[in-house]
Order: structure tokens, then C-alpha cells, then sequence
């Protein structure tokens, strides 16, 4: 999935940049790297979309399944 680089803020309507940072989770044990997010440049509103919150899941979900022998 490309992502791109500007949207428009869901909130005011300004402009909102891609930026990606590194996600702790479980005090520090769980470490996602480059999880992206967009951040407006005029409300400082910060946001994902539901397509990045599907992709952070597809990633997550696996790690905390468990299968019953």
C-alpha cells in the first residue's frame, strides 16, 4: 500500500504530513519500527487512517495468537 505524503486533516482541513515513528508496546518488550501515522501542521491533531491501523493489526495479531494442541 503507498501511502501519501499529505492528507487533508479530518479535523480542521489542514494539511497533515506522513511521519513514522518506532511503537513500544508491553513496556518496551514489543518493538514496531517505522509505524506510520499523519501529524496536521495546523491543529497538531495526530492521526492514522484505517488503512494503517489494518496494516499496524496485520502485524500485531499474529504475534499474540495462540493454537490449541
Amino acid at each position: 500500500m503507498e501511502e501519501k505524503k499529505e492528507i487533508a486533516c479530518h479535523l480542521c482541513g489542514g494539511k497533515a504530513i506522513l511521519k513514522f515513528e518506532e511503537l513500544e508496546l508491553a513496556g518496551g518488550k514489543i518493538v514496531i519500527r517505522e509505524s506510520s501515522y499523519y501529524s496536521c501542521q495546523k491543529c497538531k491533531e495526530e492521526f492514522s487512517t484505517s488503512e494503517q491501523m489494518h496494516a499496524l493489526s496485520s502485524l500485531i495479531n499474529p504475534a499474540f495468537t495462540f493454537v490449541r494442541p
